[in-house]
């Protein structure tokens, strides 16, 4: 794993004597790159610049590199706004050469309508797969975005507005992801964008997740490890493929009442393995830790079923196996403020939660990524509600959250 920490800080030019349109911001970035992190081994160049360069290439190729270029931008309250561009080369490097992370410093001036400075750190994670194919997509690695823990707001013509960075796009906009793939031997070019939002009114909620696979349901022929961990695999693999592997990625959440929010990303390897070796279900316990506003945490269930098809065709959409949410319902209520509310799971997503799918599709000898995304929201309070007073102090009972359990189940195992 790669992770490339950004930290963004919005300094204003001073504040505009002349009235401006409603709503609208104009300002330019900047950025460059700073102290990266990793092991005794990496190699690397390019700190106070705006390319960074990492690795030990190999033979015929050429270290991994990282470039941001700055624009100038106009945006209207809630619209996405490109907030710079960034160029990534994807070099075929040494093991243990790359660094771990590098934060990019990223300035985003405002010449209207308002003066002020504030900082946003946010995190991308680099997620490296095997070079097994030699397919460039097929062994591409990925950038993540992870969200913001704190929400980063200001003030303007007495409204109060956030500032969020939400992703990458390579069409100007038009659609926008949290992930960037980073094909091998190749350069690809991306749109860094955010979005300034009018601040939400609702309750709101932060903190983090953790998920860890447990012991899986297997017979005796099945081979498998990462029991305990975020990363768990499965089955024999045959030559040229590899085990199936699947990984959570679990983020900090910073969201509102009624907002999808990213849980963690699940990054997906479908190898080709021998029949009989694979586990038949997997549980991955998720938990939830509220650090605003403080709120105890236990335990659910959910199910995921895998399906496994026949892989007779040799193309690796059509053999391609699937990962189905079973569960859509509630997954817990808490008490927040004499206010009731539910946490459900909503499903897969690769467009930053605007739509969730039940399904998640697995190509044959590939690695494919999604986002896991939840929701929160206000529900009536019981007639029966377990509130009670006494001598001036609230006494909530029953007041519980429970870690999901996510069960990889598969209905029949048909590998080739």
């Amino acid at each position: 794993m790669r992770c490339f920490a950004v930290s963004i800080l919005l300094a204003g030019l001073g504040l505009c004597a002349t009235s401006v349109q409603a709503g609208l911001f104009q300002g330019a970035t900047s950025g460059v790159f700073s102290e990266p992190t990793g092991g005794t081994s990496a190699v690397w160049s390019g700190v106070g610049t705006n390319t960074f360069t990492t690795g030990n290439a190999q033979s015929g190729s050429s270290p991994n590199s990282l470039s941001y270029s700055a624009v100038s931008f106009t945006a209207d309250v809630d619209e996405y706004v490109r907030l710079g561009n960034l160029e990534y080369y994807n070099g075929r490097t040494d093991t243990g050469t790359a660094v771990d992370s590098v934060p990019l410093d990223l300035q985003v001036s405002f010449a209207q309508p308002f003066s002020d400075s504030f900082s946003l750190d946010y995190g991308f994670d680099f997620y490296v797969t095997p070079n097994t194919t030699g397919d460039n997509t097929r062994d591409a690695d990925s950038l993540f975005l992870l969200p913001q823990l704190n929400q980063t707001t200001f003030d303007y013509n007495y409204s109060q507005y956030s500032l969020e960075l939400v992703g990458f796009s390579d069409n100007d906009g038009s659609t926008i992801s949290n992930v960037f793939l980073l094909p091998e031997d190749s350069t690809v070019n991306s749109g860094l964008y955010g979005r300034i939002t009018t601040a939400p009114t609702g309750g709101s909620f932060q903190g983090s997740v953790e998920g860890l696979f447990g012991t899986p349901d297997a017979s005796s022929g099945a081979v498998y490890s990462g029991v305990g961990s975020s990363v768990f695999s499965s089955g024999d693999a045959i030559a040229g493929s590899l085990a199936n592997e699947v990984e959570f990625k679990p983020v900090n959440f910073s969201t509102n009442v009624n907002e999808s929010f990213l849980v963690g990303y699940l990054a997906y390897t479908n190898g080709r393995t021998s029949l009989g070796t694979n586990v038949d279900s997997v549980p991955l316990d998720i938990s939830f830790a509220f650090d605003d506003p403080s709120i105890i945490s236990d335990i659910f269930t959910f199910a995921f079923d895998f399906d496994i098809t026949t892989n007779s065709t040799g193309d690796p959409i059509l053999d391609a196996d699937s990962l189905f949410l079973l569960s859509q319902e509630s997954i817990g209520t808490f008490t927040q403020d004499n206010r009731l509310y539910s946490l459900e799971l909503l499903g897969f997503s690769t467009d930053l939660g605007l739509t969730a799918e039940d399904t998640f599709v697995l190509p044959e000898d590939q690695t494919v990524f999604t986002g896991l995304y939840a929701r929160i929201s206000a529900v009536p309070v019981p007639a029966s509600g377990v509130l009670l007073v006494a001598s001036g102090v609230l006494l909530v009972l029953g007041l519980f959250l429970m870690a999901p359990s996510f069960v990889f189940r598969r209905r029949a195992i048909a590998y080739q």
